[in-house]
């Protein structure tokens, strides 16, 4: 997958106000690429999930073009780590018909497949995300973020003393995921 700094930069990504700060994101990542300002070069997302990691590179989804099928695979994915969370706030049939609408579509990209899982989503409350936005990346990064969370609680009540050692296994499951697409 790839995108360009100017896409990313349309996004408003965080720490673009000061893109001198090489500790926040816009700048973290012009600052290995060695650069001072957007461009319309081609940027691999493995380059800035080395350079940014895993979270920054789920949110630069959104500045793909052409990759909508990888970004749904990635999204059922992680959707399916954060059922949990979804079946406890929504219950079991809400959760499990937004993740069936999810691969049917998946499977089937068609307008009724879409309009499917948009109704789906809108029962678990995700319809302020922009549900079906024109790649999905902003979707992942939402359902990332659920996953990630659900995950933490997992590892914690599996034994991991600290919560930080629970987040940080959590992002490690969701970051072998994300090397599997991109």
């Amino acid at each position: 997958m790839q995108t360009t700094l100017n896409k990313i930069k349309s996004h408003n990504p965080c720490g673009i106000q000061n893109p001198s700060d090489t500790q926040q994101g816009w700048g973290k990542l012009l600052h290995h690429l060695g650069k001072t300002e957007a461009d319309d070069d081609a940027l691999d997302l493995q380059t800035i999930y080395n350079s940014n990691g895993v979270k920054d590179t789920i949110w630069a989804m959104r500045a793909v073009d052409g990759c909508k099928h990888q970004i749904l695979g990635f999204l059922s994915e992680c959707f399916e780590i954060a059922l949990p969370a979804f079946i406890e706030q929504f219950g079991s049939e809400s959760s499990d018909a937004a993740l069936l609408a999810l691969k049917t579509y998946l499977a089937h990209d068609s307008e009724a497949n879409r309009e499917a899982l948009f109704t789906a989503w809108k029962s678990i409350g995700l319809e302020e995300v922009g549900l079906c936005s024109a790649n999905c990346g902003k979707e992942a990064y939402f359902v990332t973020n659920i996953a990630i969370n659900s995950a933490t609680k997992r590892f914690y009540r599996s034994g991991h003393q600290e919560f930080k050692k629970a987040h940080d296994a959590s992002i490690s499951e969701i970051g072998s995921l994300l090397l599997k697409y991109i």
